[in-house]
């Protein structure tokens, strides 16, 4: 059984429901709030992609430009801090992974220091906060 999105955040960064870590460009406003963050960088959780993957493990249109444009406020927010991405369903991470992979040269044009890195974390096989290790 897959967890919802707030309990999910929670197993991955081990915080509690609804606590997480807010980055903000003091400059323009912008923010975004991440899981959390630990000593390898700044975490984002993905309980599930819905249907927005299609049998044949490509995403939707609509998936695509939704994660594509948090890549690129992420990458832009982070200031060159890694990013992890965990992803409850691993054709999830597969998925975007290869999303990402795709539009890597432009993201590195744009974020040259700019790093994003997917990984499958199931909550059936990590203990709550472990991130996987």
């Amino acid at each position: 059984m897959l967890l919802e999105q707030p309990q999910y955040q929670a197993f991955v960064t081990g915080l509690p429901v609804g606590v997480g870590h807010v980055v903000e460009d003091p400059d323009s406003g912008e923010s975004f709030e991440f899981a959390g963050r630990d000593q390898d960088g700044l975490i984002y959780a993905i309980a599930t992609l819905y249907d927005g993957v299609l049998p044949d493990g490509q995403l939707l249109e609509t998936t695509q430009i939704n994660y594509l444009g948090i890549a690129g406020l992420q990458m832009k927010l982070a200031g060159g801090r890694p990013i992890v991405w965990y992803c409850q369903r691993p054709q999830d991470a597969d998925a975007l992974t290869a999303l990402l992979e795709d539009y890597r040269g432009a993201f590195s044009t744009r974020y040259p220091d700019g790093r994003i890195t997917v990984r499958a974390m199931p909550a059936r096989e990590a203990e709550p906060g472990s991130l996987g290790e």
